[in-house]
């Protein structure tokens, strides 16, 4: 080869190796959802929705992750620019490293917490939260059959939502497909927190053919227990008209020292039921000594499902508690939880979060039914003094 062919080859190197240092793709990182990139994640843009702590920190409580916890604009780049094609930029490369052990980190660390680190292709988000294709629709026609019983095992999350009217402490929830109307429920005014629930959101009245169940707090706002419409036992431990009601449910709260700056802690407490048949275990005490809260305190569980909230990872770029939502909660709020089986904590058996200042998703699956759903939800609305 003679000297003018050996510049023009070394040239022609020389440029394909600056065409591919300008042309390398960009380094990017997903948080919560997956679904956007982030090198310096800003909470003010971010849609996970997050709890802060310690002071100085944000006041936006309770944490569960959004849709884009991260903005979409913070891609992390890294591009070197060398003034001598042919000597690489230490600097720079440097800095790609550090730049990628950051955020490899990060990856560890929301993987951890069962955030997934890749990018969700469009509508993966929307389709990870619908129920599964290969099942029968649920029939709705027979609402209080609907909502008494459980979806079946192999259907997956019900998806749904409630609505909330502040001035009127009325609460409505609603079937997301179709936007079928399910159940209502008003704030009574009484000493302790008293919910009643009906099937006709216009028809809000005890002695009402709509009447179809209740939440009823202790005074402090700790303990919640869903009743059917059946009547209160006496002092002599009777019912006096019509059948005695059932317990359906009970919520509890743990004291939490952080206040509003920090995530909540529930129990919830629903009857057994039998996968056979779908049938719900009776819980029908006469005494309150004989109900599922104090039976469970006793640490008698036979006959019971206990569901603790998903406990959420704090993050620390994030400065705030996060939880993977898959996109079907978008504010920050204490209210926000996730309910899992302490044998499975990966499986979400319900979940509840803020969409808007009046609107908040409440999914469920079974062992679940829909009027248990609404009255675990309808128990993360009200105060809670030692709580907050």
């Amino acid at each position: 080869m003679d000297p003018g062919q050996a510049l023009q080859s070394n040239m022609e190197r020389m440029r394909q190796a600056a065409h591919a240092r300008r042309n390398r793709p960009l380094q990017t990182m997903v948080s919560t959802t997956g679904a956007a990139p982030a090198s310096k994640p800003s909470t003010a843009n971010s849609t996970t929705t997050t709890t802060t702590t310690s002071s100085g920190l944000p006041n936006s409580p309770s944490l569960g992750s959004g849709p884009n916890p991260f903005p979409s604009s913070t891609a992390s780049t890294s591009i070197p620019t060398p003034t001598n094609p042919t000597t690489p930029n230490t600097t720079s490369t440097a800095a790609t490293d550090a730049e990628t052990q950051a955020q490899e980190k990060l990856r560890k660390r929301l993987e951890s917490v069962g955030i997934a680190p890749t990018v969700e292709a469009a509508g993966e988000r929307e389709r990870q939260a619908e129920p599964r294709r290969d099942v029968p629709k649920l029939d709705v026609t027979d609402t209080k059959s609907f909502l008494s019983h459980p979806p079946p095992p192999q259907h997956g999350l019900v998806l749904c939502y409630i609505t909330r009217e502040k001035s009127g402490n009325r609460y409505n929830m609603y079937m997301e497909d179709k936007h079928i109307f399910l159940l209502a429920s008003t704030k009574r005014k009484s000493k302790t927190s008293n919910y009643l629930i009906s099937l006709d959101k216009d028809d809000l009245h005890r002695n009402s053919g709509n009447f179809y169940g209740k939440l009823r707090a202790n005074f402090v706002g700790t303990e919640f227990i869903i009743y059917d419409k059946g009547e209160k036992p006496t002092k002599e431990g009777l019912s006096s008209g019509l059948h005695l009601r059932q317990e359906l449910g009970a919520v509890l709260y743990e004291r939490n020292i952080l206040g509003s700056k920090g995530p909540r802690k529930m129990t919830a407490l629903l009857p057994a039921v039998d996968e056979q048949t779908n049938r719900r275990t009776v819980w029908r005490p006469d005494k309150e000594e004989d109900g599922l809260i104090a039976q469970y305190k006793k640490g008698n569980t036979e006959g019971m499902v206990t569901l603790r909230n998903k406990e959420p990872a704090w993050n620390e770029q994030l400065r705030a508690y996060v939880l993977n939502f898959n996109g079907r909660v978008t504010l920050a709020s204490v209210k926000n939880f996730q309910l899992v089986d302490p044998s499975d904590p990966s499986k979400v058996v319900m979940q509840f979060g803020k969409i808007n200042e009046n609107k908040f998703t409440l999914d469920y699956q079974y062992p679940v039914s829909g009027l248990q759903a609404f009255g675990i939800a309808l128990s993360a609305f009200d105060g809670k003094l030692v709580c907050e």
